[in-house]
């Protein structure tokens, strides 16, 4: 038998192993099946690759502070649902109450998405270590869906935020302005959703086009290999060729949002505390 795998170049594919009384019967690893297919070389052992995973410490930290988050955020909604009707609720706008720690829980969603991480894009082969195109992981789809989540998150809960301050600050600037002229000033719903609706669209626009254009990607990009070209070492990350594109205008788009709210906060300084919490939401800016 021997003697004809040494000529003929051939492996066996399932061995059978004498124990005594029965026998034990396995299918080789890819790897052994290639050693056996080249009886005559010597095949290197596959090293271990560090992945440079995000640690578990620092992802039980961030799950952790997102359920503190959405607990106080939805516990601040239901207190206000429940006390809406007290003066001191209704001064404050509880609807936008509402708005703003309903933002704050989107937000804090953009946290667990974080955490979530593959290996390659592409099945890598058992032999060489390279990666095989032809073979995409199904497992980074899910990856992929992270990865533009976050942003997404992030970004619509800040514009429920801000846009709910502005338009809460901004009501109270025109009865505040009424009453100095020493006119009744009515503001409808309607007036006020305009500045939210405005902003949210201006957000969803640019997320909407960086998610059609040039979305976040998982990729994994080796940084070190062995003497055998094995790779030892890897970084994963989501990755756009155009993201800067995109990320510019959505943080210059946030940057105006904090400034329009802050010259809101700075023409109503003098508005009552009663009307609107230009001191605590200045701060909170």
């Amino acid at each position: 038998l021997l003697t004809q795998i040494a000529n003929t170049k051939q492996a066996l594919l399932n061995h059978a192993i004498e124990t005594g009384p029965s026998f034990v019967t396995s299918s080789p690893s890819q790897e052994q099946q290639a050693c056996e297919a080249n009886i005559f070389q010597v095949c290197p052992t596959k090293p271990y690759e560090d992945m440079n995973y995000v640690g578990r410490g620092l992802i039980i930290t961030g799950l952790v502070l997102f359920a503190i988050q959405a607990f106080l955020s939805v516990l601040l909604i239901v207190w206000t649902v429940l006390y809406r009707r007290r003066n001191i609720i209704k001064m404050s706008q509880p609807e936008f109450l509402v708005l703003i720690a309903f933002g704050c829980l989107v937000m804090s969603l953009s946290i667990p998405p974080l955490a979530v991480q593959g290996a390659y894009r592409y099945v890598q082969d058992p032999i060489s270590g390279e990666q095989r195109t032809d073979m995409p992981n199904g497992a980074i789809a899910r990856v992929d869906a992270a990865c533009m989540a976050a942003p997404w998150l992030a970004g619509l809960g800040f514009v429920l935020v801000f846009s709910a301050l502005s338009a809460k600050i901004w009501r109270a600037k025109r009865i505040f302005d009424g009453a100095v002229r020493f006119q009744r000033e009515t503001v409808h719903a309607k007036d006020m959703l305009l500045i939210m609706v405005v902003m949210f669209i201006v957000e969803v626009a640019l997320l909407l086009s960086w998610q059609l254009v040039s979305p976040l990607r998982w990729e994994r990009e080796v940084t070190s290999w062995d003497e055998n070209g094995y790779p030892t070492e890897s970084i994963g990350a989501c990755r756009s060729d155009k993201a800067l594109a995109f990320v510019v205008p959505l943080l210059s788009f946030k940057g105006l949002c904090l400034l329009y709210a802050l010259y809101l906060c700075y023409i109503t300084r003098k508005v009552p505390s009663d009307l609107t919490e230009q001191k605590w939401i200045s701060f909170s800016i």
